[in-house]
């Protein structure tokens, strides 16, 4: 009899075991963890084949760090949230028993969709439709892409009986699976990113495939991201420290595919952790997954030259009070003053949630107060993702007040930083120079931080920070050594923008911004700024960019 079984070791611990029968002869995995709080390897005992298959192995880790957080959560919400996901997990790793179990007869080549590789699939020997192949490489169920004359293989979900299956070039969840790994010689040589090898045909099936859990995510991913990331992602943080070790060591990201939703069918959220989980993902096929979801998510996107030069290239983005402006705009001086020869890119993003945030911002005036709503969201947000895990219950919250100006805005910088990670890392014409503005600095400083996380030489020159919406108080690690150089970090303590409505919306935390960083790394150069710089907009007036120590 095929079945799954979660038991508990303490009050930090878990075992699961799926166990496959067919005609009479039964085979299970087992996978045991004393304590999630520790970086510990899970035990694995049983059948050889199953432990050996990435995905299955991901999917019952996953299976028991759901159900695991299902038992401990007080709230409710949260406990639907991973029992559902608990449950997705359990199914999918029995089904992959049960393939496995019939056997395999014949083979063929191709891209997978789960983990993007050229690999080879084999047919499973058993009655199924369609067809059921398993990937040599990370283990998941495939089966033929439905397009004409495709090649390519698609994700076979366990409930998929009978609809036609797309690979992910023909849904549209990576431009190109040859291309997916590409490096340009400069910035210039960036093609039209929003351009695909392959027509969507997946367009019709979107409708029948929302309605099957583990189906690609059409709806709001941070919802979506937070009950299935389990352990496959615990090395990104997103899951606070527990399963760490444990769930990057299990053959890391590229099992995703097999895991509770498939890598890049869970939309734009998910796939930030993606690309920030792991600096080895930085220019390879799962971030462009995930670039391929923000820039349908994102139509402003987009990297503008401003001026031809020599030299690192210099960056620029702007914040909430200036992200409407094309060219220059007051960039110029700035940049010149310091960097008179380099090339000069604009980078734009987030036009719908900064210009959404500027209204907010500018009906509240400048007076705490105002802002009633925003504070009324801030200790929503404090309680509720104070009740387990505070990243995973942010992104709970984000779900329940999708509509807050501040918060997409937030979202917004993290996400476009991991996709101009991705683009910079695939170029050759490093280091580069990031200078940002407002909620611009914090998406540059971000991007500085993902790009810390590849192995090799820094990639980054120099950081220019002004008025920097970050909050005080953070692991500041990554963002020293990112650079070659140093951290520029501009603040004025009479900026009233991060001193009162981002301050508001932080439930108190200090903007760096504003007060600085105040921190011992030798490459983080606090500079204030506050005699000349009167207020937020005022920085590119007045601030001289400062040169390397």
């Amino acid at each position: 009899m095929d079945s799954y079984q979660f038991v508990p070791l303490g009050e930090t611990g878990f075992r699961c075991t799926v166990v496959s029968t067919e005609k009479g002869v039964s085979r299970h995995i087992e996978l045991a963890v004393d304590d999630v709080t520790t970086d510990a390897e899970p035990r694995l005992t049983g059948d050889e084949e199953f432990i050996a298959n990435d995905a299955l192995r991901e999917n019952l880790l996953n299976y028991g760090v759901n159900e695991h957080g299902a038992r401990k959560t007080e709230d409710d919400e949260q406990r639907k949230a991973f029992a559902k996901a608990s449950e997705r997990n359990a199914k999918v790793a029995l089904q992959l028993a049960e393939f496995m179990h019939y056997g395999s007869y014949r083979a063929r080549r191709g891209w997978c969709s789960c983990c993007f590789v050229e690999t080879t699939h084999r047919e499973v020997d058993g009655p199924f439709s369609p067809s059921v192949y398993l990937c040599s490489g990370c283990g998941a169920a495939t089966t033929p892409c439905f397009a004409a004359n495709c090649r390519y293989m698609a994700r076979r979900h366990h409930f998929s009986v009978g609809l036609a299956a797309f690979c992910s070039e023909h849904r549209h969840e990576i431009r190109s699976f040859e291309r997916a790994n590409e490096r340009y010689a400069d910035l210039d040589a960036i093609d039209d990113l929003r351009t695909f090898d392959a027509p969507n045909l997946a367009l019709a099936t979107k409708a029948v495939l929302y309605a099957g859990v583990g189906a690609a995510v059409l709806g709001p991913a941070v919802f979506f991201m937070a009950p299935a990331i389990g352990g496959a992602l615990g090395a990104s943080g997103l899951i606070g420290p527990a399963l760490s070790g444990a769930a990057a060591s299990s053959h890391g990201l590229a099992v995703l595919g097999g895991g509770s939703l498939a890598a890049g069918g869970f939309g734009m959220a998910g796939g930030t952790a993606v690309v920030t989980a792991s600096g080895a993902a930085l220019g390879g096929s799962l971030s462009a997954v995930a670039a391929t979801a923000y820039l349908e998510d994102d139509d402003s996107f987009a990297i503008e030259k401003l001026r031809d030069g020599v030299g690192s290239p210099v960056l620029v983005a702007s914040g909430f009070l200036t992200q409407k402006r094309d060219g220059w705009h007051d960039w110029e001086r700035i940049v010149t003053v310091r960097y008179a020869d380099n090339p000069v890119y604009r980078v734009h993003w987030g036009a719908k949630e900064l210009a959404a945030f500027a209204v907010l911002a500018g009906g509240m005036g400048g007076k705490v107060a105002a802002s009633v709503g925003l504070r009324a969201f801030a200790m929503q947000a404090w309680k509720k993702g104070a009740n387990l895990i505070p990243p995973l219950g942010a992104a709970l919250i984000a779900y329940e007040v999708a509509t807050n100006p501040w918060l997409l805005a937030r979202n917004r910088t993290k996400q476009t930083a991991a996709v101009l990670a991705d683009l910079l890392a695939r170029v050759e014409s490093a280091p580069f120079i990031l200078i940002g503005h407002s909620l611009g600095a914090r998406m540059m400083l971000a991007t500085a931080e993902i790009l810390a996380t590849k192995p090799g030489p820094a990639l980054v020159e120099d950081v220019h920070l002004l008025g920097a919406a970050v909050g005080v108080g953070g692991d500041w690690k990554d963002l020293d050594s990112s650079v070659r150089g140093t951290v520029f970090n501009y603040h004025s303590t009479r900026d009233e923008v991060l001193g009162r409505i981002y301050r508001t919306a932080e439930l108190g935390k200090r903007a760096v911004g504003q007060v600085g960083f105040g921190t011992s790394f030798q490459n983080i150069v606090d500079v204030d700024v506050s005699e000349s710089v009167a207020k937020h907009s005022a920085y590119h007036d007045f601030v001289e960019l400062r040169a390397r120590r």
